[in-house]
């Protein structure tokens, strides 16, 4: 991609849709500058969220080998979903927290520390009137399956945010899986197909994956009755960290009029952009899709409880157009 930041020419909106991605945090990169609409640096009551944060202590870096660096399986996750919230809508302001590390593994406490901190910040916004500390959209590109029966009842801590989330005005979007099964992948599995579709709450939509032609599954994708809906997952370009680089080269090279001529460097990402496929990347196309529809509408500004879920559910029930007559 060579395409300038989105959001320079973006109109302007009353008040910024917010969308929290609970994930790797946010790279090095030209769209998001610091004192940017989008960062890592999420506070609340003076708490910073996420696993770099009092709930994260535990859970240090893994130790790189300086001499054989190697790309994690989930660095950049954040900051390439991060972009593709910026495409789809430039005027968001994302709030990029760190839950896990470029390994991808989640610590359970972390994750529900973290949004449990993000649901209290979110509460006061709304009891106190500001537009501080407010959250409209939560899109979630990770999860967990049940390994027996008796796992669900492990769900319910997790299930009772999400749902807390819904009845304050949160639009929650979870990614369906990229194993190929019917099995619910958690907390995808806790869609508003399965749980209920309360008047009172903005239902969870889970997302499946499409393949670039927007009409076929992909074939990584989980499915089932708990899939809300299908967006475009497969072969998705964003935004990736300019500072990741690593330990395999260019095949082949040749010096020619004063410059190098090289094949590509399989693992530079210096130019700012990758090529990504999985049924996290599905989650936030819709997310994005969800903050340009509250970007229009014209009660963002209004800051109370009623009118966050009024809107929620407009934007929600507009664009999961499978949930028709469900409102």
């Amino acid at each position: 991609m060579v395409l300038p930041d989105p959001a320079l020419t973006a109109p302007p909106v009353g008040r910024r849709p917010v969308v929290a991605v609970p994930d790797t945090g946010l790279g090095n990169h030209p769209w998001f500058p610091a004192g940017g609409a989008a960062t890592s640096e999420v506070r609340w009551g003076g708490i910073l969220l996420g696993i770099n944060g009092p709930a994260g202590g535990g859970y240090p870096p893994a130790p790189q080998n300086p001499l054989d660096p190697v790309i994690e399986s989930d660095t950049g996750h954040g900051t390439f979903i991060a972009g593709l919230i910026r495409q789809l809508c430039p005027q968001a302001e994302v709030l990029a927290i760190p839950v896990m590390r470029g390994d991808g593994v989640v610590p359970e406490s972390v994750l529900l520390n973290t949004l449990t901190l993000l649901l209290a910040r979110h509460v006061e916004a709304l009891a106190t009137g500001s537009t501080d500390g407010l959250v409209d959209v939560l899109s979630l590109s990770l999860g967990y399956y049940h390994e027996s029966p008796a796992d669900a009842a492990m769900d319910a801590p997790l299930g009772a945010l999400l749902r807390d989330f819904g009845d304050h005005g949160v639009a929650v979007i979870a990614a369906a899986g990229n194993s190929s099964t019917l099995a619910p992948m958690f907390p995808a599995g806790l869609s508003a197909d399965v749980t209920g579709f309360a008047p009172d709450s903005v239902p969870l939509a889970s997302v499946g994956a499409l393949n670039p032609d927007g009409e076929t599954v992909a074939f990584y994708s989980n499915d089932g009755d708990w899939v809300s809906t299908f967006r475009t997952g497969s072969s998705l370009v964003s935004t990736f960290p300019v500072d990741v680089t690593a330990s395999a080269q260019a095949s082949a090279r040749v010096d020619f009029a004063g410059r190098a001529r090289t094949t590509q460097d399989p693992d530079d990402y210096r130019g700012g952009f990758a090529a990504w496929s999985g049924t996290s990347f599905a989650g936030p196309v819709l997310a994005g899709e969800v903050a340009a529809a509250l970007a229009r509408d014209a009660d963002l500004a209004t800051v109370d409880k009623a009118a966050a879920v009024a809107r929620g559910r407009r934007a929600m029930f507009g664009q999961v157009t499978e949930w028709k007559g469900k409102e």
